[in-house]
């Protein structure tokens, strides 16, 4: 279970000084970047090699210790050890999918939770890739009627520490099985190769958290996950997007758009009233020329709502507007009490036939784990105690 640790004044190095104090200093030991090791490093008078070790302790090697290490200084690991302890995160639940391999973990929160709070990871096995979907909240503010995450309201942002948990917690689960690594064709040191944050919650809505994870995800010395393997979804929060480019200009972006006109869109997406349409895809446009590479783009098909073959070349035509685009079409993934279906096989197939001739590049992304309630817009774990929250 990840614990609050009190840490006395809010941004002080545990041992005292000034010349590293800050005011971002997370509240746990899986929340500490390479930036803040450092800091702790320079006001010591040590080698800051000793940030690189911590890291790869912690994170590639995942000791329950990773200060007992011999060539770590004794007054470091007094500094950090004793206020920033290690606790290792619990695996409350887990659920398998028996139809295609995926993995819903259902992790302990920071300083334990009511029952009906948890962090929902779900795992995904493909052909040469573990993609992790991760969550950046528990529940979501905001509402998208396609969601059932939506349904529950945003319960609480999760922290830097909390969302690194999530990878930690599947590497050290799959350090524990290799057997299901073998029977998918991984070799037994094989570990999550790709990150999403398309779990629980709207990431832009806690940018500060989830800069800060990246930061700890993408470091070589840490989870070592390359940034291009590292993708943010948002449903278009533009000050959210500004925030995170400014720090991580090349981090890839998926937008959930789901519709091209402003009035379907609000009336799918709330957050489309507070930026429509057209601010988006303008920024989406200076973004993907910025980067020069893809905007991901999410259409989820709806029956009857935005899933004939008019949509789809609406859909190609806002395309043109954005330098490169790849397309991702979900087929709706039901939950209880959505009124919302999926539209038959051969109007999935006529809606990606349009975009295919309009030369765009199109997935057609089957959710993995919809049988464990784990698929895309399926989140949602909340007991009525929670859900009373929302």
């Amino acid at each position: 279970m990840l614990a609050m640790q009190s840490r006395g004044t809010e941004g002080e190095l545990p041992s005292g000084g000034d010349a590293a104090a800050s005011p971002d200093w997370p509240s746990s030991w899986l929340g500490l970047e390479r930036g803040h090791l450092e800091r702790a490093c320079d006001e010591l008078g040590v080698s800051r090699v000793h940030a690189r070790t911590l890291l790869g302790n912690t994170h590639r090697l995942r000791l329950a210790r990773p200060w007992e290490d011999r060539s770590l200084p004794a007054a470091l690991v007094a500094a950090l050890a004793s206020r920033f302890p290690l606790a290792i995160p619990e695996i409350r639940d887990e659920r398998r999918s028996t139809e295609d391999g995926a993995i819903k973990l259902l992790l302990e929160p920071e300083g334990g939770a009511p029952p009906g709070d948890a962090i929902e990871s779900v795992l995904i096995p493909e052909a040469a890739r573990l993609t992790l979907c991760v969550s950046s909240q528990i529940g979501c503010g905001r509402r998208c009627v396609f969601c059932h995450t939506g349904r529950m309201g945003l319960i609480r942002d999760l922290t830097s520490a909390e969302i690194v948990a999530q990878a930690y917690a599947v590497n050290r689960w799959l350090d524990a099985h290799p057997e299901w690594l073998a029977a998918r064709g991984f070799r037994a040191d094989r570990r999550v190769t790709n990150v999403v944050f398309m779990g629980m919650g709207e990431p832009l809505d806690n940018v500060p958290a989830v800069s800060s994870a990246v930061a700890i995800l993408s470091d070589r010395s840490a989870t070592a996950i390359p940034l291009r393997r590292i993708t943010v979804s948002t449903a278009g929060n533009l000050d959210g997007l500004e925030q995170l480019v400014a720090v991580w200009p090349a981090v890839r972006v998926a937008l959930s758009l789901h519709a091209v006109d402003d009035r379907t869109r609000s009336g799918l997406m709330p957050i489309n009233e507070r930026w429509p349409l057209p601010e988006v895809t303008e920024r989406l446009r200076r973004l993907s020329e910025a980067q020069g590479q893809p905007i991901f783009v999410q259409y989820t098909l709806l029956a009857g709502v935005n899933d004939s073959a008019g949509h789809a070349a609406q859909l190609a035509e806002w395309t043109r507007q954005i330098p490169r685009v790849k397309v991702n079409l979900i087929p709706f993934n039901p939950f209880p009490g959505s009124r919302l279906a999926p539209p038959d096989d051969e109007t999935v197939a006529q809606f990606r036939a349009v975009l295919h001739r309009a030369g765009l590049r199109v997935m057609l992304r089957h959710s993995k784990g919809r049988d464990i309630a784990a698929a895309c817009g399926q989140l949602a774990f909340a007991t009525g105690a929670a859900a009373a929250r929302a």
